[in-house]
């Protein structure tokens, strides 16, 4: 999965978000090719990782190397783990971030994406492959602006209020 930090990976998430883990096994899926549209490396239910992008003249590598991959499949692993509450509490969280940071709805679903990825990072000592991904998210509008309010409140704080808002 994650090399050889992947059940603590799938720890470190599980105790950040507060949120037990609703399967004991994730099916992730590779593909060779994304759609035309896609800018993102994967999507998360059910997981699935693209390798390539594919462009109306040539293929644009998405994962880049194994860090890529890595940052990836955690991300989407996050995504996974906070499926695991009800759908109606999710979307009152969303909700209140949406008009607390005037944002769209892609951007307050990342913001605690990104603050628990923070957390998955700072503590597997990956401080290289956080810059790298907050460098990689100033390519899409909604991400670049999850992580700059992740950076500006701190993503302790985020965590915080995300199981706060929940009652986790």
């Amino acid at each position: 999965m994650v090399g050889k930090n992947g059940k603590i990976v799938l720890n470190i998430i599980r105790k950040t978000t507060g949120i037990q883990w609703a399967r004991k096994e994730i099916d992730i899926y590779f593909l060779k090719d994304s759609h035309s549209k896609s800018w993102v490396g994967g999507f998360s239910d059910p997981i699935t990782i693209f390798i390539e992008k594919q462009g109306s003249t040539n293929k644009k590598k998405i994962i880049k190397n194994l860090s890529a991959l890595k940052t990836v499949v955690i991300h989407e692993l996050i995504h996974q783990n906070i499926y695991g509450i009800p759908l109606g509490d999710s979307e009152n969280y969303i909700h209140k971030l949406k008009n607390r940071f005037k944002c769209d709805r892609i951007c307050a679903i990342h913001i605690i994406v990104h603050a628990v990825l923070k957390e998955v990072f700072l503590k597997l000592k990956m401080e290289k492959e956080l810059k790298a991904d907050i460098k990689r998210c100033k390519n899409h509008k909604s991400y670049s602006c999850a992580w700059d309010i992740v950076e500006k409140i701190g993503y302790k704080k985020v965590v915080k209020e995300f199981k706060e808002n929940l009652d986790l």
